[in-house]
């Protein structure tokens, strides 16, 4: 199979597939195999087309582990309790000001 009827036959393919159809009947429609029509109906493993670009994808990274309660910290002598909900720059610049005024 020529490169050029490859390309047509995986777009038409991919655009049945798109509509609901089954694997199995898109690959027999366009005449390919029913493993090779779940091999390009798997994006993952879909051959990177030329011009095609790559997009780029950010996952945001969320700590598992969470103060549940409150707890007490003490910086020169003053205790300083802390919620499960504290902001981490607040409380390290309070340290900070602590430290510098003894």
């Amino acid at each position: 199979m020529k490169k050029q009827e490859s390309e047509e036959r995986r777009q038409e393919f991919e655009a049945l597939v798109a509509t609901g159809m089954s694997v199995a009947k898109a690959a027999a429609a366009v005449g390919i195999s029913t493993s090779t029509g779940f091999v390009w109906a798997q994006p993952s493993r879909r051959p990177a087309r030329k011009g095609a670009r790559k997009t780029m994808r950010f996952a945001q990274l969320v700590p598992r582990t969470t103060v549940e309660k409150q707890m007490q910290l003490e910086v020169d002598g003053v205790v300083i309790k802390v919620e499960s909900t504290f902001d981490d720059q607040m409380l390290a610049r309070l340290i900070r000001v602590l430290r510098g005024a003894s």
